[in-house]
């Protein structure tokens, strides 16, 4: 019953910032920056092995 009046404030203000006439303020945010080629290589390596490492053996004939 007390969840009624938080909802309709909450649902309110929702509506009142969507029809705004103003743009809502951008956040200042940078990209993460580019992994370097070696430390991708290094990582695609140690992926590799940790592959190879957990493969289920070959066919092993009867």
């Amino acid at each position: 019953m007390n969840a009624l009046p938080a909802l309709t404030t909450i649902v309110v203000d929702a509506m009142r910032s969507q029809f705004a006439m103003n743009e809502p303020p951008v956040p200042d945010w940078k990209p993460r920056p580019a992994m370097p080629s070696r430390a991708r290589l290094a990582l695609a390596g140690l992926l590799e092995r940790a592959a190879h490492a957990v493969a289920p053996a070959g066919y092993r004939p009867a």
